[in-house]
């Protein structure tokens, strides 16, 4: 009992002393705060993985050995999952060994308990022979610890009882006497029905283990497998010592240290990996709240993106002055007829692609395309004086000028038939709609200017009155007088084609490639 207090290991529980004063006949012994490996194995609501597993095998290996090499207990005699203990660092420290005489000796009271004989399924079979409970067994033999060490590994890798898929079809009496090889006509019986539940392929009673208790590696799964062959030896002798076994599992399962300190580390290593994928993801967010930032631009002005990003109403807003731009194709109607829809849509997306790229160096702001309608506006959102007709004018220049060059992908050698209508004036502009905002244009300033478009000719410019008062109060653009013409919904008005400006030295279609006024469509 003396070397027994004294015992020091980390996988060995510690002994605190002892009570020899019947009936209370006890051992004192250290508290291991997560109970028996028995219990947690038989715990549904503890995940184990193989990192556990392994680390329990280990630790009854190194506690076992240290007991068998280091200590003058010599063996344990009745190692099984009850007698390992779990403390609160999920280590197996081993109890139940030592002070054979309180465990069977003359200070035990005789017949308190009825032990069941499933007790002896941990015990090596060349002990069972001699045996009728775990009394018997005394402090047993080092061999036997290793036979009574794979059981345990059948427990921990199952999590169940010993023999728990045999007994649903043979009794614990049966096992016992095939495991013994005791000649009785029960066992016979048994034998037959344990080779049909899947003994056949082994040649001694031991606990059937399928494959979905295993290793999923193939390697590993070839070593456990020796590895319990050779710890269930049915010849003691040729059972490994726990030394050869905790290589063994080193082998099979090479992470060495305690288990809670290979959890850490996992969890630096994963919150390593999570820390990466954090700025991995914050870097995709970026990309994509760019990307929808980039989105909105398109579908509303900047000014008003950004009051609605910071959560603020935009409410309606009136300018006093700005020019607005309406642009259509006079044969669009005769091409649709001639096209099919994906040319058709081919056609426009090449057409509007072009257009925004002669927008983006003025200030200006696209409103909409409608079919092949195409309004910009000059002014809204952000005031610029009297520079919104310079703006929408030049850029009315720039496009014509597109149209020199531009080629109908379906169509190769027509002349994009572009006409161009412009007004001036007051305009109220606010966003419309919850699911899809957009920026929308209201006033006369707007229709004027729509009419501008719809009666204008192909391959033309034409301004309002107001439109051509303001550059020519700018100066340097050249325009031609129509003078007073009818324009639907608003009578008599003064119109004006634009021809060009000072400095603008791109080329300009020829006004002969137009199509005929009968070929114009006007509203």
């Amino acid at each position: 009992m003396v070397e027994l207090v004294k015992i020091r290991h980390r996988n060995l529980i510690i002994y605190g002393g002892a009570c020899l004063t019947s009936p209370n006949v006890c051992l004192f012994l250290e508290v291991a705060d997560k109970g028996s490996l028995n219990d947690i194995l038989l715990n549904d609501s503890i995940d184990l993985g193989w990192e556990f597993k392994f680390s329990f095998m280990k630790d009854i290996c190194s506690g076992m050995r240290f007991l068998h090499e280091k200590t003058s207990i010599g063996s344990h005699g009745r190692l099984k999952s009850h007698n390992c203990l779990i403390d609160s660092r999920w280590t197996v420290r081993i109890s139940g060994f030592g002070a054979h005489t309180i465990r069977f000796g003359r200070f035990r009271l005789p017949g308190e308990l009825k032990e069941d004989i499933k007790q002896l399924f941990w015990t090596p079979p060349e002990l069972l022979e001699n045996v009728t409970s775990l009394d018997d067994v005394k402090y047993g033999t080092v061999s036997g610890d290793s036979y009574s060490f794979s059981i345990v590994v059948t427990e921990i890798i199952t999590r169940a009882e010993p023999y728990d898929y045999e007994l649903e079809f043979i009794s614990d009496k049966a096992i016992l006497d095939m495991i013994t090889d005791t000649d009785t006509r029960e066992r016979k019986e048994a034998t037959k029905i344990w080779e049909e539940i899947g003994g056949s392929d082994m040649f001694v009673c031991r606990p059937i283990i399928k494959d979905e208790y295993l290793p999923e590696s193939g390697l590993q799964k070839k070593q456990f497998l020796k590895m319990l062959d050779d710890t269930w030896n049915e010849s003691p002798s040729g059972r490994p010592t726990f030394e050869r076994i905790g290589s063994n599992l080193n082998q099979i399962h090479p992470v060495k240290g305690e288990l809670i300190d290979n959890l850490i580390n996992l969890l630096e290593s994963y919150s390593t990996n999570l820390e990466m994928i954090v700025v991995e993801r914050t870097r995709e967010l970026e990309v994509n709240k760019a990307r929808a930032e980039q989105l909105l631009s398109q579908m509303l002005p900047r000014k008003v993106t950004a009051e609605l990003k910071h959560g603020r109403k935009v409410p309606p807003e009136i300018f006093p002055t700005a020019t607005v731009f309406f642009s259509d194709i006079v044969d669009f109607a005769s091409i649709c007829q001639e096209s099919s829809p994906f040319q058709i849509v081919d056609f426009l997306n090449e057409t509007y692609n072009a257009f925004d790229e002669v927008l983006d160096t003025y200030d200006v702001y696209k409103v909409e395309t409608i079919s092949d309608s195409y309004m910009v506006v000059s002014g809204v959102p952000e005031r610029n004086g009297l520079q919104h007709a310079s703006e929408i004018a030049t850029m009315a220049l720039n496009l014509m000028s597109t149209v020199t060059t531009f080629q109908i992908p379906h169509k190769p050698k027509a002349t994009l038939q572009l006409r161009v209508g412009i007004n001036s004036g007051p305009v109220v502009a606010g966003v419309v709609g919850m699911l899809m905002p957009r920026y929308c244009l209201f006033g006369d300033t707007v229709n004027t200017a729509s009419r501008m478009e719809s009666s204008s000719q192909a391959l033309r410019i034409q301004l309002s009155e107001s439109t051509a008062e303001i550059l020519d109060e700018l100066g340097g653009f050249h325009m031609e007088s129509r003078g007073k013409r009818e324009v639907k919904g608003r009578g008599l008005m003064s119109t004006y084609w634009l021809w060009g400006k000072d400095n603008f030295d791109m080329p300009l279609p020829d006004q002969s490639l137009a199509l005929s006024l009968s070929q114009h469509k006007f509203k």
